[in-house]
Protein backbone atom coordinates (compact mmCIF):
# COMPACT_ATOMS: atom_id res chain seq x y z
CA UNK A 1 0.00 0.00 0.00
CA UNK A 2 1.18 3.59 -1.18
CA UNK A 3 1.95 5.87 1.54
CA UNK A 4 -0.21 8.82 -0.12
CA UNK A 5 -3.20 6.23 -0.05
CA UNK A 6 -3.42 5.27 3.31
CA UNK A 7 -5.64 7.98 5.22
CA UNK A 8 -8.56 6.89 3.43
CA UNK A 9 -7.57 3.04 4.11
CA UNK A 10 -7.33 4.26 7.76
CA UNK A 11 -10.25 5.68 8.08
CA UNK A 12 -12.19 2.40 7.65
CA UNK A 13 -10.60 0.01 10.49
CA UNK A 14 -12.14 -2.92 11.81
CA UNK A 15 -13.55 -3.66 15.40
CA UNK A 16 -10.32 -3.79 17.61
CA UNK A 17 -10.55 -5.74 21.26
CA UNK A 18 -8.18 -5.14 23.41
CA UNK A 19 -7.58 -6.70 27.13
CA UNK A 20 -7.57 -4.16 29.73
CA UNK A 21 -5.35 -5.98 32.21
CA UNK A 22 -2.60 -5.81 29.87
CA UNK A 23 -2.88 -2.26 27.98
CA UNK A 24 -1.84 1.41 29.04
CA UNK A 25 -1.99 4.57 27.46
CA UNK A 26 0.62 6.66 26.18
CA UNK A 27 -0.87 10.65 25.40
CA UNK A 28 1.65 12.52 23.75
CA UNK A 29 2.30 16.19 24.20
CA UNK A 30 -1.13 17.54 24.67
CA UNK A 31 -0.47 20.86 25.55
CA UNK A 32 -2.01 23.90 25.76
CA UNK A 33 0.47 25.37 22.85
CA UNK A 34 -0.95 22.87 21.04
CA UNK A 35 -4.32 22.30 21.49
CA UNK A 36 -5.54 26.08 22.41
CA UNK A 37 -6.10 28.59 20.20
CA UNK A 38 -3.78 31.33 22.10
CA UNK A 39 -1.03 29.04 22.12
CA UNK A 40 2.17 29.01 20.21
CA UNK A 41 2.15 26.11 17.87
CA UNK A 42 -1.83 25.76 17.47
CA UNK A 43 -3.77 23.66 15.49
CA UNK A 44 -7.16 22.73 15.10
CA UNK A 45 -6.16 18.83 14.99
CA UNK A 46 -5.02 18.78 18.02
CA UNK A 47 -7.57 20.89 19.91
CA UNK A 48 -10.19 18.16 18.07
CA UNK A 49 -8.26 14.98 19.56
CA UNK A 50 -8.81 16.58 23.24
CA UNK A 51 -12.75 14.68 23.76
CA UNK A 52 -12.20 12.10 22.02
CA UNK A 53 -8.94 11.37 24.34
CA UNK A 54 -10.85 12.43 27.48
CA UNK A 55 -13.53 9.82 26.65
CA UNK A 56 -10.86 7.12 26.31
CA UNK A 57 -8.92 8.27 29.34
CA UNK A 58 -12.42 8.08 31.45
CA UNK A 59 -12.47 4.30 30.44
CA UNK A 60 -9.14 3.34 30.79
CA UNK A 61 -9.18 4.62 33.99
CA UNK A 62 -12.33 3.04 35.04
CA UNK A 63 -10.86 -0.19 34.17
CA UNK A 64 -7.47 0.50 36.13
CA UNK A 65 -5.18 1.21 33.11
CA UNK A 66 -1.36 3.07 33.99
CA UNK A 67 -1.38 6.47 31.78
CA UNK A 68 1.73 7.84 30.71
CA UNK A 69 1.93 11.28 29.59
CA UNK A 70 4.77 12.97 27.27
CA UNK A 71 5.14 16.77 27.28
CA UNK A 72 7.85 18.99 25.68
CA UNK A 73 10.06 21.18 27.79
CA UNK A 74 11.70 23.27 25.19
CA UNK A 75 14.27 25.97 25.20
CA UNK A 76 17.42 26.82 25.89
CA UNK A 77 19.15 27.75 29.91
CA UNK A 78 18.68 31.46 29.28
CA UNK A 79 15.16 31.41 28.08
CA UNK A 80 15.93 31.45 24.47
CA UNK A 81 15.34 29.60 21.03
CA UNK A 82 18.61 29.77 19.37
CA UNK A 83 20.05 26.37 19.59
CA UNK A 84 16.32 24.48 19.91
CA UNK A 85 16.08 26.22 16.28
CA UNK A 86 19.68 24.85 15.67
CA UNK A 87 18.85 21.11 16.78
CA UNK A 88 16.36 20.66 14.53
CA UNK A 89 12.92 22.43 15.42
CA UNK A 90 13.37 25.56 12.99
CA UNK A 91 10.27 24.83 10.80
CA UNK A 92 8.00 26.03 14.48
CA UNK A 93 7.40 29.02 16.07
CA UNK A 94 9.14 28.54 19.59
CA UNK A 95 6.62 26.78 21.75
CA UNK A 96 6.32 24.83 25.05
CA UNK A 97 8.66 26.92 26.74
CA UNK A 98 9.54 25.18 30.14
CA UNK A 99 7.60 27.33 32.94
CA UNK A 100 4.81 28.57 30.49
CA UNK A 101 1.34 28.18 30.30
CA UNK A 102 2.01 26.53 26.86
CA UNK A 103 4.25 23.64 27.92
CA UNK A 104 1.21 22.47 30.95
CA UNK A 105 -1.23 20.17 29.67
CA UNK A 106 -4.37 20.79 28.95
CA UNK A 107 -6.85 20.60 32.10
CA UNK A 108 -8.75 18.33 30.56
CA UNK A 109 -6.59 15.43 30.10
CA UNK A 110 -4.83 16.46 33.30
CA UNK A 111 -2.97 13.75 35.08
CA UNK A 112 -3.83 12.52 38.06
CA UNK A 113 -2.73 10.11 41.14
CA UNK A 114 -0.08 7.33 39.80
CA UNK A 115 0.09 8.87 36.03
CA UNK A 116 3.65 8.83 34.95
CA UNK A 117 4.69 12.43 33.20
CA UNK A 118 8.19 12.61 31.20
CA UNK A 119 9.50 15.41 29.99
CA UNK A 120 11.28 15.44 26.94
CA UNK A 121 13.56 17.85 25.04
CA UNK A 122 13.03 16.23 21.56
CA UNK A 123 10.76 14.40 19.22
CA UNK A 124 11.79 10.85 20.97
CA UNK A 125 11.34 10.97 24.73
CA UNK A 126 14.57 8.22 24.80
CA UNK A 127 16.64 11.15 23.22
CA UNK A 128 17.70 14.77 24.45
CA UNK A 129 18.01 15.96 28.15
CA UNK A 130 15.96 14.84 29.72
CA UNK A 131 16.21 10.83 28.09
CA UNK A 132 17.92 9.15 31.03
CA UNK A 133 14.86 10.31 33.04
CA UNK A 134 12.58 8.63 30.34
CA UNK A 135 14.66 5.59 30.52
CA UNK A 136 14.19 5.53 34.14
CA UNK A 137 10.54 6.16 34.88
CA UNK A 138 10.16 3.71 31.96
CA UNK A 139 12.35 1.26 33.37
CA UNK A 140 10.35 1.55 36.74
CA UNK A 141 6.42 1.25 34.84
CA UNK A 142 8.27 -1.92 33.62
CA UNK A 143 8.89 -3.28 36.86
CA UNK A 144 5.63 -1.87 38.56
CA UNK A 145 3.06 -3.44 35.74
CA UNK A 146 4.86 -6.30 33.89
CA UNK A 147 1.86 -7.51 32.65
CA UNK A 148 1.61 -4.79 30.36
CA UNK A 149 2.19 -5.16 26.67
CA UNK A 150 0.53 -3.16 24.93
CA UNK A 151 0.42 0.64 24.45
CA UNK A 152 -2.48 2.65 23.08
CA UNK A 153 -0.61 5.80 21.34
CA UNK A 154 -2.54 9.25 21.14
CA UNK A 155 -1.99 12.57 21.55
CA UNK A 156 -0.10 15.77 18.74
CA UNK A 157 1.53 15.46 16.19
CA UNK A 158 0.84 12.67 14.05
CA UNK A 159 3.89 12.15 12.07
CA UNK A 160 6.48 13.96 14.64
CA UNK A 161 5.76 12.98 18.22
CA UNK A 162 3.17 10.72 17.87
CA UNK A 163 5.32 8.83 15.21
CA UNK A 164 8.39 8.81 16.82
CA UNK A 165 7.53 7.92 20.61
CA UNK A 166 5.16 5.21 18.80
CA UNK A 167 8.13 3.61 17.47
CA UNK A 168 10.27 4.08 20.65
CA UNK A 169 7.66 2.28 22.62
CA UNK A 170 7.65 -0.48 20.11
CA UNK A 171 11.54 -0.88 20.49
CA UNK A 172 11.32 -0.60 24.33
CA UNK A 173 8.81 -4.00 23.85
CA UNK A 174 5.38 -3.02 23.32
CA UNK A 175 2.65 -3.62 20.88
CA UNK A 176 1.27 -0.12 19.33
CA UNK A 177 -2.19 1.21 18.87
CA UNK A 178 -3.18 4.29 16.97
CA UNK A 179 -6.55 5.35 17.52
CA UNK A 180 -6.49 7.82 14.70
CA UNK A 181 -9.71 10.31 15.67
CA UNK A 182 -6.88 10.54 18.93
CA UNK A 183 -4.19 11.83 17.02
CA UNK A 184 -3.90 15.33 15.37
CA UNK A 185 -1.50 17.01 13.13
CA UNK A 186 -0.71 20.43 11.89
CA UNK A 187 -0.17 22.06 8.79
CA UNK A 188 3.60 23.05 9.50
CA UNK A 189 4.23 19.68 8.80
CA UNK A 190 2.52 18.67 5.76
CA UNK A 191 4.16 18.71 1.97
CA UNK A 192 1.72 20.57 -0.82
CA UNK A 193 1.10 17.47 -2.43
CA UNK A 194 -1.41 16.56 1.08
CA UNK A 195 -1.48 14.86 4.20
CA UNK A 196 1.58 12.86 2.79
CA UNK A 197 3.09 13.18 6.34
CA UNK A 198 0.31 11.80 7.95
CA UNK A 199 -0.30 9.50 5.44
CA UNK A 200 3.74 8.11 5.77
CA UNK A 201 3.75 8.40 9.46
CA UNK A 202 0.74 5.97 9.84
CA UNK A 203 1.45 3.79 6.69
CA UNK A 204 5.62 3.25 8.83
CA UNK A 205 3.80 1.99 11.91
CA UNK A 206 1.31 -0.62 11.10
CA UNK A 207 3.56 -1.93 8.13
CA UNK A 208 7.09 -1.38 10.24
CA UNK A 209 6.28 -1.82 13.50
CA UNK A 210 2.66 -4.10 13.22
CA UNK A 211 1.09 -0.66 14.93
CA UNK A 212 -2.85 -1.72 14.99
CA UNK A 213 -4.67 1.72 13.41
CA UNK A 214 -8.08 2.55 14.94
CA UNK A 215 -10.21 4.68 16.18
CA UNK A 216 -11.88 4.88 19.62
CA UNK A 217 -15.49 3.78 18.77
CA UNK A 218 -14.04 0.71 17.52
CA UNK A 219 -11.94 0.07 20.47
CA UNK A 220 -13.19 -1.99 23.09
CA UNK A 221 -11.61 -2.66 26.22
CA UNK A 222 -11.96 -6.01 27.94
Amino acid sequence: MRPDNYRLNALNPSQTNLNSTTTAVAVIDMQNDYCRRTGKFFTSESQSAIVPISALLAKAKAKGMPIIYTRNCLADADGSWASAYQKGWSVTPPHCLAGTWGAEIVDELRPTGNDQVIRKTSFNMFLGAYRHEAEEIMARFKRMHPRIDTIIVVGTVTNVCVFFNSDALKWFGYNIVIPTDCIGGGAAFRSEKGDVGYAYALWFLSTVDAAIITTSELMKLV
